[in-house]
C-alpha cells in the first residue's frame, strides 16, 4: 500500500499476500468502481489509487492479533494528485470540489481487519480510512492529528467480550440522549481518562466529558442513531469490533455550518436523509472499562448514499462470522 507503482504492480507479490479469492471492503473507492470495473485484477485498482494519491505511504502504528485474525492501525499521508479520468470527483469525497483538493498533502488514520486462510494469505479484509479527518487537514489547517495512545498499563486478558463494551455501543451509542448523557453509566463503563482516537472531526476526545461531547452531538444531529455489533473478536486486553451504523440525519446543530463528520457539505444537503454504513473499533480493556479506543466510521461512504442516492452495499458481515475456513 506504501509503494503502489512497484510492489502494487506485482503479480508475484500480491499471489505471495492475498488469497486468489481475496474480498475487501467497504472501501468507496471499490464501492463506485467495483471489482468488477478492475476485471477482477487487483493490480488496476490500486493503479487507480496511485494515480489519485502518487506518494500514499501507510505506517502501522499498532498490531492485533488472535488466531487467523489481525486488526492493523495505520497512519497514512499522501498528496491528492489528479481526479480520475471518466469522473468529476474525487471517489472517496463526494460532493467536494475538487479544485480545494487538488495538490493538497494530508494526514489521517486507516483500520484494518484482516482474516488469514489455511496458508496465512489475506482472505477478507474490513478497511476503514477517515476521509473526513482528510477533509479537515485540507480546509482546516490548523488541526493537528495525533493518533498514537499515552502509555498505560494493561488489562487482564480477557475470557470473554466484556460487559463495558455491551454498555458503549448498545446503551451509549446507540442512545446518546439517553445513555450517552448518563453519568453512572459512563463512569462504569469508561476509564475517567479514556482516549479515543480520532474522535469526531475536529473533537479532541478524551475523558468521560469528551464522550458526552461526542454524544451530545450526536443526540442532536443523529438522534436514531444504531450501532450494531456483528462481530467482535478479543486477545488478552483487547476488543476488536465490527459494526454496523445507521441514522437519519436531523439537521446541524444551532448555529453550525457543518456537520462535523462530513466537512464541507452543506448540512440542507443532508437533512431527513438516512445512511447505513461500516465502522471498525479496538478498545483496551483495563479493570472492566474501556481505557483507549481507535475508532473509525465509514462517513464518505454515508455522504454517497445521502448526496446521490447510492444503495448500501453489501459490508462482507456474513464472511466476517464465518472465519476462516
Amino acid at each position: 500500500m506504501s509503494n503502489l507503482g512497484t510492489y502494487g504492480q506485482n503479480l508475484t507479490a500480491i499471489k505471495e499476500v492475498f488469497a486468489d479469492d481475496w474480498t475487501t471492503r467497504p472501501n468507496p473507492v471499490i464501492s463506485i468502481t467495483s471489482k468488477k470495473a478492475f476485471q477482477g485484477d487487483i493490480r488496476l485498482y490500486w493503479d487507480f489509487l496511485g494515480n489519485m494519491i502518487p506518494d500514499l505511504k501507510y505506517e502501522m502504528i499498532h498490531t492485533f492479533v488472535t488466531g487467523k485474525t489481525v486488526a492493523v492501525v495505520n497512519k497514512f499521508i499522501g498528496t491528492i494528485d489528479n481526479v480520475p479520468s471518466g469522473f468529476s470527483e474525487f471517489p472517496m469525497f463526494p460532493g467536494t470540489d475538487p479544485k480545494t483538493l487538488i495538490g493538497k498533502s494530508f494526514n489521517s488514520m486507516a483500520i484494518d481487519i484482516h482474516i488469514l486462510d489455511a496458508e496465512d494469505k489475506i482472505k477478507n479484509t474490513w478497511h476503514v480510512e477517515e476521509w473526513s479527518l482528510v477533509l479537515d487537514d485540507i480546509l482546516k489547517p490548523d488541526r493537528i492529528a495525533e493518533f498514537k495512545w499515552p502509555a498505560a498499563e494493561s488489562g487482564a486478558s480477557l475470557k470473554k467480550v466484556p460487559q463495558c463494551i455491551n454498555d458503549f455501543y448498545d446503551n451509549i451509542l446507540s442512545d446518546p440522549v439517553g445513555g450517552g448523557q448518563d453519568n453512572t453509566l459512563l463512569k462504569k463503563t469508561m476509564d475517567s481518562d479514556c482516549i479515543v482516537h480520532p474522535g469526531f472531526s475536529t473533537f479532541k476526545t478524551s475523558g468521560i466529558q469528551g464522550l458526552k461531547l461526542i454524544t451530545g452531538f450526536l443526540g442532536d444531529v443523529m438522534p436514531n442513531i444504531e450501532y450494531e455489533r456483528t462481530k467482535e473478536w478479543f486477545h488478552e486486553d483487547m476488543v476488536v469490533v465490527l459494526s454496523k451504523v445507521s441514522a437519519t440525519i436531523s439537521g446541524a446543530q444551532p448555529g453550525a455550518k457543518e456537520i462535523l463528520p462530513f466537512p464541507g457539505i452543506n448540512p440542507q444537503d443532508l437533512t431527513g436523509e438516512k445512511f447505513e454504513t461500516l465502522g471498525i473499533s479496538i478498545h483496551r480493556i483495563v479493570d472492566g472499562k474501556i481505557k483507549q479506543t481507535y475508532h473509525i466510521d465509514e462517513w464518505q461512504l454515508a455522504v454517497r448514499q445521502m448526496l446521490f442516492n447510492v444503495p448500501v452495499q453489501d459490508f462482507g458481515f456474513d464472511e466476517a462470522n464465518e472465519g476462516p475456513k
